[in-house]
């Protein structure tokens, strides 16, 4: 029969204890990986989700900013228009009033005429 070496089972016992933890450090290694990669995953997800809410209320955005420039404008053109009427209605003011101090000098002028008579 041959003896062993007398370090041989301690050495053995060692491998064997190095050899489980390496097998137990690659399995929680393997699974902080994989939580590491769904969480990952996840928050490429949320990412483009994100992505996408940002570009839909950046296309709202300037769909209203496109909108409030029309209405500016629309508005701006309401403006001229009220201040176009209203010098329209000073000029026919204007002539109104000049139309009857013309009738009242017609009707004086008419007055002094039939007197004359």
């Amino acid at each position: 029969m041959l003896i062993g070496h007398p370090n041989e089972d301690p050495i053995k016992q060692e491998l064997v204890q190095l050899t489980e933890s390496h097998t137990k450090f690659e399995q929680e290694s393997k699974i902080k990986l994989e939580k590491a990669l769904i969480d990952c995953a996840d928050t490429n997800s949320r990412s483009k989700s994100l992505e996408c809410s940002l570009q839909i209320a950046q296309d709202e955005l300037k769909r209203f900013n496109e909108q409030n420039e029309q209405q500016k404008e629309d508005i701006q053109q309401l403006v001229q228009s009220v201040d176009q009427q209203r010098s329209l209605i000073s000029d026919i003011e204007i002539q109104l009033r000049d139309s009857q101090t013309r009738c009242t000098d017609i009707e004086i002028e008419k007055q002094r005429i039939q007197n004359d008579f």
